[in-house]
């Protein structure tokens, strides 16, 4: 995050420098959003789902069993 945010400052003023347009940082933040909206849209939800690599968590060895039959694949 410090790289893109330390460096915005420097690229946004550039721009402005470069391309005479004093709206350039307002298009770099719509641009952002719109990044950030896809990501938000195309991102599947994972709540109450097992993680790939992730272990089950149980509180004792009896509901381990219970798990470890449920999920039992043959």
């Amino acid at each position: 995050v410090s790289a893109f945010g330390g460096t915005t400052p420097l690229i946004a003023e550039s721009l402005v420098r470069g391309l005479h347009n004093v709206m350039v940082p307002a298009y770099m933040l719509m641009v952002a959003g719109v990044i950030g909206l896809l990501t938000l849209m195309f991102t599947p939800e994972v709540a109450g789902k097992r993680l790939p690599g992730s272990g089950p968590s149980v509180a004792n060895e009896a509901e381990a069993r219970a798990l470890a039959e449920r999920e039992h694949v043959d």
